[in-house]
């Protein structure tokens, strides 16, 4: 009696272990798919198929966005191939951040101290 119910405990560890295995070997899948995502090398995945007609537009049928191409409609991209975002994005987004601190600066200014 006692043999199998070690038998049958041998069993369930052995089960519990695979199960422990399959769920490791899921979570480095998907460590491994983000990391991929984070590197720009799998965004083709976050449109599905029967998606990219619609998304066309504003990926350019590739997975680039607008602000990826130059003004002659070229996609630059860096020395892996990756899309690189234009420059005048970034330009913007500095002079929109200058602004709002000259903002909060005016507004300190006006607002007496107590």
């Amino acid at each position: 009696m006692r043999a199998t119910e070690a038998d049958k405990a041998e069993q369930e560890a052995e089960i519990a272990a695979q199960r422990a295995r399959a769920e490791r070997a899921e979570a480095q899948k998907h460590e491994a798919e983000a990391q991929m995502h984070d590197r720009g090398l799998a965004d083709d995945q976050l449109i599905e198929e029967h998606e990219r007609d619609r998304f066309a537009p504003v990926t350019g049928g590739n997975g680039t966005t607008d602000a990826d191409r130059t003004d002659d409609g070229v996609t630059r991209t860096d020395a892996e191939g990756r899309p690189v975002a234009d420059d005048t994005t970034a330009a913007h987004s500095d002079s929109q951040y200058e602004q709002g601190r000259q903002d909060e600066r005016v507004e300190e200014e006006r607002t007496p101290r107590t």
